[in-house]
């Protein structure tokens, strides 16, 4: 029995059996190594996600913000007595005054329920425009009076 044994083992050359012992060590820890880094990379990839969302709702939010600000400001810019008086001058000053304070506002509006403007207040010299811009949402304003 052992001789059939000592002459399959004189027929395979040594580096032969010494590749296969190295590669039977190293190829476990190549397939660990290989499963850690695919554990690894959808780790991350979780993470990125979970901070792109972080980042979207806190644009979102922010977002939120500048257009309840906005909005508040033109509620109450539309409740002035200055309107309720057909004081447009007077009205201009504080529209002006308001622009001034508001990033971002370039213009002043006044129009009546059907959308024909009444006064146009800009810090550049723009024509007034004739109609409304966004005629579906003028008339959603008008509307719901929000």
């Amino acid at each position: 029995m052992n001789a059939p044994r000592s002459s399959l083992l004189k027929a395979i050359p040594l580096r032969q059996q010494l590749l296969t012992i190295a590669l039977a060590g190293i190829l476990p820890l190549a397939i660990a190594a290989g499963l850690g880094l695919v554990s690894i990379m959808r780790n991350q990839a979780l993470e990125a996600e979970a901070r792109a969302l972080e980042i979207t709702r806190l644009a979102a939010t922010a977002i939120e913000l500048e257009l309840s600000r906005s909005l508040n400001v033109l509620q109450a810019l539309a409740q002035s007595p200055l309107l309720d008086n057909d004081d447009l001058t007077s009205f201009e000053e504080l529209a002006r005054r308001i622009m001034a304070s508001v990033p971002g506002w370039q213009a002043v509006i006044v129009a009546r329920p059907d959308g024909v403007p009444v006064a146009h207040f800009s810090y550049r010299q723009t024509p007034a425009p004739q109609q409304p811009i966004e005629r579906a949402s003028f008339a959603e304003v008008i509307r719901t009076h929000q």
